[in-house]
């Protein structure tokens, strides 16, 4: 097993390990975690991972209880990485999709607008650790189109003087 598929393989047990504690604003940090990783080695496994962990965060923590076959398939899941059956693994997030899909009526529409949302969100993620906006709407399977939208609202926080102050000392302490 190769690095990248035992990194998927820990954030996949870490992000079961939240969902049996129902602790879904975790999902999202370790969302965040995975876009690094998908970023820099471009693997669909982890794009995919990212936004299925992303939108299980947003979509279980609304159906709580409704939503419990969901540690059945990331255990399915994980056990589809440790064996190296690959298609197996995507089958199971597709999997895992269907079931956030159909918790509830009320829910099935929240759903698709938290995948639509996950995908969007986590291109941003990608575009912002220095892939092009092609190449992400490609990963992510959105157009260039939403995700230059959301590109546009978003704003990224400027350090503060506090912060711009530190970086200074360090490049200068680092000449010495």
């Amino acid at each position: 097993m190769d690095s990248r598929h035992s990194d998927l393989l820990v954030v996949l047990k870490r992000a079961a390990r939240a969902v049996k504690a129902q602790d879904y604003e975790n999902l999202s940090v370790i969302s965040n975690q995975v876009v690094h990783n998908a970023s820099v080695f471009q693997d669909n496994h982890a794009v995919h991972t990212a936004i299925v962990l992303y939108a299980i965060g947003k979509v279980a923590a609304r159906c709580k209880d409704k939503c419990l076959p969901i540690n059945i398939e990331l255990d399915k899941a994980i056990r589809a990485v440790e064996q190296g059956k690959h298609s197996q693994y995507e089958k199971e997030l597709r999997h895992i999709m269907q079931v956030l899909r159909k918790t509830d009526n009320k829910v099935n529409m929240y759903t698709q607008e938290a995948l639509d949302q996950a995908r969007v969100k986590k291109g941003y993620k990608f575009h912002t650790h220095g892939l092009s906006v092609a190449r992400t709407a490609k990963l992510v399977g959105v157009s260039q189109w939403e995700l230059q939208g959301y590109l546009g609202k978003t704003v990224q926080e400027e350090p503060t003087k506090r912060d711009r102050l530190a970086i200074a000392r360090k490049l200068f302490t680092q000449r010495r």
